[in-house]
């Protein structure tokens, strides 16, 4: 018997190893969110958040990303404008696919997910950052809580950062990038953290997100994230147990 447990085991902790993207719409290909007279980014096009139909560049814009979360806080075009959105303009080999961009300073993209952060647990999180110049950086980051429902370019008061991956070319000296950016290509950002017993993170919601930092040279475009979760040990050996006695059970 103790050596079927112990296979037991093993194979729940095998099942562990192969975690799954957690998030929506990863690769950002999903149709955009529209207002009245607004279309779908064409190949080629590139087209960033517009709200209200009043401001320039409506028709040319769209309202949002599905399942990702944006500020529409005044930045420079007016309240209910940000230079951030999806592109299908080629990128480093991209083709006529479709991914998200930022260009405004100190603006995120952000995922909040369903998930409640346990013990125990680590998140493996990745996304590809390509810049498109000189002078770009930004950040990757993993929360535990929400974004300011008033801007959510903030994270709630209550939310905790688990992680925050810097990403910037070689000539930025705003800070130390984690990971340099080549210039024009697609670069891949890897993050991951473990959550300890007694964190304040335990029990808020799991959630992704990323910026362009202050001072960058135009946008930073983002693609492919993937956000995984590894339950602890402990959780595939009670998942196991109980597996156990059920077969046994069932015999």
């Amino acid at each position: 018997m103790r050596s079927s447990l112990a296979a037991l085991l093993v194979s729940a902790a095998a099942s562990g190893a192969s975690a799954q993207n957690i998030l929506f719409n990863p690769d950002f290909e999903e149709l955009a969110y529209l207002n009245s007279g607004q279309t779908q980014v064409g190949v080629g096009e590139q087209k960033m958040f517009v709200r209200d139909h009043w401001l320039p560049g409506y028709d040319a814009g769209i309202y949002g990303i599905m399942d990702w979360i944006h500020s529409w806080s005044d930045v420079g075009f007016g309240e209910g404008a940000r230079d951030a959105g999806l592109s299908r303009a080629d990128f480093g080999g991209s083709g006529d696919t479709q991914y998200a961009f930022i260009n405004n300073w100190d603006t995120r993209l952000s995922q909040v997910t369903s998930h409640s952060i346990a013990a125990g647990e680590v998140f493996n999180a990745s996304i590809y950052v390509g810049a498109r110049g000189p002078n770009q950086g930004g950040r990757v980051q993993l929360w535990a809580g929400v974004p300011s429902y008033d801007n959510p370019d903030i994270f709630d008061s209550s939310a905790v950062l688990l992680a925050d991956l810097k990403v910037a070319t070689g000539d930025w000296t705003d800070f130390t990038p984690d990971i340099v950016l080549d210039e024009g290509v697609w670069n891949q950002a890897l993050l991951s953290v473990t959550i300890p017993d007694g964190s304040s993170a335990i029990g808020l919601p799991l959630t992704m997100s990323f910026l362009t930092s202050g001072g960058s040279w135009g946008a930073l475009n983002f693609d492919a994230a993937s956000l995984e979760v590894v339950p602890s040990a402990g959780t595939w050996a009670l998942a196991a147990i109980a597996g156990f006695f059920v077969f046994r059970r069932a015999r």
